[in-house]
């Protein structure tokens, strides 16, 4: 089932779940379960005895008012990859209440609440257990994000998640446990693009790249190669814990410090796109570029070489059969003015010539390469030599 919404449902008859009660095997991405309710077990979806698999999917102000698991009630195995629970609400587990086995990955729980000791975010039943990695744990109230049924419940993590508390029993190297910040580089639950709600990382948060390259896999060892929204992970020089991976502009520091004219200097970046399936890559991306040259000094050339190999994972442009190479050379212009000095950032939107009509999925290696030649008293541009 995918890119479905259940909304404003209620059940009263005990763990039937809000919107979907499943014995069976099922498996549900990119959808909504909002504002439903259930009597007792799963505001949102009682996966009774069945065989439940989340990716992509977004659970706010669901709640289970006198039972278990806001968002999800758990009686068999569970795995939830790329989720955002914000805003869900029980008397135990105010997003997931596990009574069987529960595997989360680069998930985000935020805001979701159950009183006392009920594990704000996920309450673990006697002899249960939960798996944890590169999940984000931030606000849920009241300040204990993980519970278990008389500590008897099995917390595991495979590292790489972030709490506020220290309930969750992130103690792997790689964790961060009472980031008690975390919550100041969070923004709200909201449209950030694709087909759900998200939470928004903001720069500053230390989720950024917190996870290497090498590291970018879910709980079970596969490629995360996106997050929810289908955003290429990572985005810098790792990929970020949670559901929200940060968009971040590539910068090319073109000229060193103190750099002056006439001699041009010259700086290159790789990009990385991702493009999902069912799309086509768009052929402009802004770039940008910052300046530490001397006053007087103008982009006057950039150069794109663009590799794409449709279905492969970042290909090696020289040694993938299927890949083809294009290159293009353009002049584009972004003038420093004449009182310029020190650091000033330029934005500049280039044209990168991807193959025509390249669908996803695919990845494609770009470098982009700037450089910065000096003017003339009148203005002009001097060409290298």
């Amino acid at each position: 089932m995918s890119g479905s919404t259940f909304s404003q449902n209620n059940v009263s008859a005990s763990y039937s779940g809000g919107g979907i009660y499943n014995q069976g095997t099922l498996s549900v991405a990119g959808s909504t379960f909002s504002s439903n309710t259930a009597g007792d077990g799963g505001g949102g979806i009682s996966n009774y005895s069945g065989t439940l698999t989340v990716s992509n999917s977004t659970f706010s102000g669901n709640s289970a008012n006198n039972g278990s698991g806001g968002a999800i009630y758990n009686g068999g195995p569970l795995t939830v990859i790329d989720s955002t629970f914000s805003g869900n609400s029980a008397s135990f587990g105010g997003a997931i209440d596990d009574e069987n086995t529960v595997t989360v990955s680069y998930s985000t729980f935020f805001d979701n609440t159950a009183p006392g000791t009920g594990g704000g975010a996920v309450f673990i039943d006697s002899s249960a257990t939960a798996t944890f990695k590169a999940t984000l744990m931030v606000s849920n109230a009241p300040g204990n994000s993980c519970d278990s049924f008389n500590d008897s419940g099995i917390l595991v993590s495979d590292g790489y998640n972030l709490e506020d508390g220290t309930t969750c029993n992130f103690t792997q190297s790689t964790d961060q446990s009472n980031a008690t910040t975390a919550a100041s580089y969070l923004g709200s639950l909201a449209n950030n693009g694709g087909p759900t709600q998200t939470v928004a990382l903001l720069s500053g948060s230390t989720a950024i790249d917190a996870i290497p390259l090498s590291a970018c896999t879910d709980a079970f060892f596969n490629p995360v190669p996106t997050d929810q929204r289908g955003i290429y992970r990572p985005q810098g020089s790792g990929c970020d814990i949670g559901a929200f991976e940060l968009t971040q502009t590539p910068s090319a520091n073109v000229c060193p410090n103190g750099q002056g004219t006439p001699t041009p200097c010259s700086a290159s970046i790789p990009l990385t796109y991702y493009v999902p399936a069912g799309t086509t890559l768009s052929s402009t991306t802004p770039v940008k570029v910052v300046t530490q040259g001397a006053t007087g000094l103008d982009f006057a050339q950039v150069v794109v070489e663009s590799c794409v190999a449709s279905g492969r994972v970042k290909p090696n442009c020289s040694a993938a059969p299927a890949a083809s190479a294009r290159r293009a050379a353009e002049r584009t212009r972004a003038r420093a003015s004449a009182q310029f000095s020190g650091v000033r950032p330029e934005l500049i939107s280039i044209g990168v010539p991807f193959s025509s009509g390249l669908q996803g999925p695919a990845y494609c290696d770009v470098l982009v390469t700037f450089t910065a030649l000096s003017r003339s008293a009148a203005g002009g541009v001097h060409s290298p030599r």
